[in-house]
C-alpha cells in the first residue's frame, strides 16, 4: 500500500509540476506542525527530536506538498538514528532563501551513495533494509516537490556520524497572513 501511495504521489508531482495550488505560506508554521507530528515517533524510537530554531519564512508553495517533504525528512532521520541519538530541525533565512535543515546522529550515508539518493527506487542497502520501511521513493518525491517550488535539496553525510539534509526554498518578499 505504501509503495502504491508513493508511486501515486510521484506521478501527481510529475504531472502537476506547474499546476500545484500554490499560495503565499509561512514555512515556519508548516515546519512546526510537521515537527509536532514527529515528536510521537521520536519518543517511540528513543531518539531526541529538537527544533533548534524556526525563523519566520514566507514562501510561495503548496502547504500539503511542502509538509510532505518536511515530514519525510524528519521521519527518515528518526528511522536511521539509533536509540539514544538525536535529530535536530532548524529553519532560517539565508539571503533570498529559506533553509530547512534536518540533521541526525544516525548511521550516515557513504559518498558513493549520495549522488543516487534522489533517484527513484534507490536504497542504500547496507543501512536501509525493507524492515525499516520504504521503497526508495520518498527522497525522489521530496526532490521533485522541492524542485517544483523552485528550490533544491543538498545532503552532507558521513557513515557512522549522521546526515544533514538542507532544503532551500525562495523567500517571498511580502506576505499577508
Amino acid at each position: 500500500t505504501d509503495i502504491v501511495t508513493n508511486l501515486l504521489d510521484l506521478a501527481r508531482v510529475d504531472v502537476d509540476r506547474g499546476a500545484m495550488e500554490k499560495s503565499e505560506v509561512m514555512l515556519d508554521h508548516i515546519v512546526t506542525r510537521q515537527f509536532e507530528r514527529g515528536i510521537k515517533l521520536a519518543v517511540e524510537r528513543g531518539v531526541a527530536l529538537e527544533l533548534v530554531e524556526c525563523e519566520a519564512a514566507p514562501v510561495w508553495g503548496d502547504t500539503v506538498s511542502i509538509g510532505q517533504v518536511i515530514f519525510n525528512l524528519i521521519d527518515n532521520a528518526l528511522k536511521y538514528t539509533h536509540e539514544g541519538g538525536k535529530v535536530e530541525v532548524s529553519l532560517k533565512s539565508e539571503g533570498d532563501s529559506a533553509v530547512l535543515t534536518v540533521s541526525d546522529t544516525g548511521v550516515g550515508i557513504g559518498a558513493e551513495d549520495i549522488p543516487h539518493l534522489f533517484d527513484r527506487f534507490y536504497r542504500v542497502d547496507k543501512a536501509r533494509t525493507r524492515e525499516a520501511g520504504g521503497a526508495g521513493l520518498g527522497l525522489s518525491i521530496c526532490n521533485n516537490i522541492v524542485e517544483s517550488h523552485g528550490g533544491r535539496i543538498e545532503v552532507r553525510s558521513e557513515p557512522g556520524e549522521g546526515s544533514t539534509f538542507s532544503v532551500y526554498l525562495p523567500i517571498v518578499e511580502s506576505v499577508d497572513l
